[in-house]
């Protein structure tokens, strides 16, 4: 089971980093998602980030006083939010406060960086590893086997990190916000855009078994429900028309050997008026 670690400053990138290390050895059965790169992070988020995401039941975001204010941290977190639920979007605080968090952030519930607190966000991670899911005895064996070695790296990484000056940040705020809008509508384009291609022609193909069945029976019921499908499958069919042509071509030729009743539905079904 994938883990989306999200983190955002050096400081965030740190600790995140420590809890990839540290997660597995917990829960054998998680695999941690973590890009150690900012600028490696933009370049990859509308592609193989993306799809990590969709495969990710928990994200986990590092906060520090740094990351609260974050316009990446947002971004991610509102992806986040919208693939996989409040309940599964866990901020985990480092020296930072419940109170300190605003925004947005505000809707999660925060996990701070405490042994009982992560203990508790770890048997929310477990209750996600469905088959792979350990007893509650044996979580917390394993837990307080590991929990000594991640403090002890913790508190090893806030002590001796050493702020950046403002004034040497590479990258302005506005030239990451810029870049977060511009990924923010590439995301969503492709969300609302893409079309999986099989998914298409088997849902047609099945609907036309059906219909001949139905022809052949005089199946009043399934020719209702056959009535219900097709406005759906028809603005399936429109968007295979407006971003893949050739497929929507395929699709026309796949059907040429129907009965005449059974094509004519067909070509009702995929002509955009």
């Amino acid at each position: 089971m994938k883990v989306f670690i999200s983190w955002s400053g050096e400081l965030s990138r740190q600790l995140g980093e420590a809890i990839k290390t540290w997660l597995p050895g917990v829960l054998q059965a998680v695999r941690p998602y973590f890009t150690p790169n900012d600028i490696e992070k933009g370049a990859r988020w509308a592609d193989d980030i993306s799809k990590n995401l969709e495969e990710c039941r928990v994200g986990i975001l590092c906060m520090t006083r740094e990351a609260l204010s974050s316009p990446w941290m947002m971004f991610e977190a509102g992806a986040l939010s919208k693939q996989l639920g409040k309940s599964y979007v866990c901020p985990i605080l480092f020296n930072v406060e419940n109170s300190d968090i605003v925004g947005p952030l505000t809707q999660f519930q925060s996990t701070q960086f405490s042994k009982d607190e992560l203990k508790k966000l770890l048997v929310t991670i477990n209750s996600q590893t469905l088959d792979n899911k350990l007893d509650s005895s044996i979580l917390n064996d394993v837990f307080e086997m590991w929990w000594p070695r991640l403090e002890g790296q913790v508190n090893t990484i806030l002590s001796s990190f050493t702020p950046e000056d403002p004034e040497n940040n590479r990258r302005s705020d506005r030239e990451l916000i810029e870049e977060i809008l511009e990924l923010t509508r590439r995301v969503n384009t492709r969300s609302r855009k893409e079309v999986n291609s099989t998914a298409v022609i088997d849902l047609v193909e099945a609907r036309n078994k059906i219909a001949s069945e139905c022809n052949n029976t005089s199946d009043f019921v399934i020719a209702n429900y056959l009535n219900e499908m097709d406005k759906p499958l028809n603005y399936l069919i429109q968007m295979v028309r407006n971003n893949d042509p050739e497929l929507y071509r395929r699709l026309r030729e796949t059907y040429v050997e129907l009965t005449v009743h059974e094509e004519e539905d067909l070509i009702d079904l995929i002509t955009v008026e």
